[in-house]
């Protein structure tokens, strides 16, 4: 099981708007990594997508991007 602390991530990840987005580019990440070659990752066999995600974005291991779409109230 991961115990992941999502309130310390978010608030030392100001770039993150808020807790939900947290959610969703730590998913993403670990779509990412499971659709990578092999179904283990390297180095870390029992080690789950997901918590490899988490981690890296903990550790500040990824850049995080993001993309804004036009106004709403254009």
């Amino acid at each position: 099981m991961i115990y992941a602390n999502f309130e310390d991530i978010y608030n030392n990840h100001r770039e993150i708007e808020n807790k939900y987005a947290l959610a969703m580019i730590a998913s993403i990440r670990a779509r990412q990594l499971s659709m990578q070659k092999g179904s283990k990752l390297a180095g870390e066999s029992s080690e789950k997508c997901i918590t490899r995600a988490i981690e890296e974005i903990e550790n500040n291991s990824i850049t995080i991007t993001t993309e804004h779409g036009a106004d709403p109230e254009d």
